[in-house]
């Protein structure tokens, strides 16, 4: 994009465990602004109260056991979305404490290390989003998420299906149709109306 548009300003939407993986990116500089649709950090503790055993045996257990027979994490025969590489799945599955530890999933972590070094240089402006009936991405886990990124205060709201029209949004629901007019328009009015804001700006739910 930077190639082809050398003047256009440039934004970045990320989805879930994406509003983590853009933060390490290497040119994560050249944004403007970061825009999240239900961001956490996948730590299961964060996960709606009636999903975290179940959502522990999966990532811990079922997850490496099968990623090992496979040689992937066939996540798709599952439904559970797209399969997952070996090598991402297995540090996943190894992850079970709050904090964003390399050594705990990679015994080398060189470049974990250097991943989350990245964050706290960034102070691009950031809107999250989040709905109150996901499971995966509650409150607990989009505030654990920024506060990954120290260097800025995000803009942050937390949805209530009911007051934007729907009955169900939860994790995926952004990017259903029916949420075309009653979400969509929300983060396309950030993306237009974003300027450059100070650290201290003001956090909402």
């Amino acid at each position: 994009m930077r190639a082809r548009y050398p003047d256009a300003k440039l934004a970045s939407v990320a989805h879930s465990i994406g509003s983590l993986i853009i933060g390490g990116a290497p040119n994560v500089g050249e944004f403007e602004q970061l825009v999240f649709i239900a961001a956490h950090t996948g730590y299961f503790g964060d996960y709606a109260k009636g999903r975290r055993v179940p959502m522990a045996l999966l990532w811990h257990g079922v997850m490496p056991t099968l990623t090992r027979i496979f040689g992937y994490f066939p996540a798709s025969r599952l439904r559970l979305g797209e399969d997952i590489p070996a090598g991402m799945a297995l540090q996943w599955a190894a992850r079970r404490t709050p904090e964003l530890r390399p050594e705990a999933t990679d015994p080398g972590a060189s470049r974990a290390r250097e991943m989350l070094a990245r964050f706290g240089g960034i102070k691009v402006p950031i809107d999250a989003l989040s709905f109150s009936d996901d499971a995966f991405a509650t409150a607990a886990g989009t505030r654990r998420l920024l506060a990954v990124y120290s260097g800025v205060k995000a803009e942050y709201e937390c949805v209530e299906p009911a007051s934007v029209g729907l009955a169900r949004i939860g994790h995926f629901g952004f990017f259903r149709r029916d949420a075309e007019a009653r979400l969509w328009p929300r983060v396309l009015a950030r993306l237009r109306s974003s300027k450059p804001e100070s650290p201290s700006a003001a956090t909402h739910d």
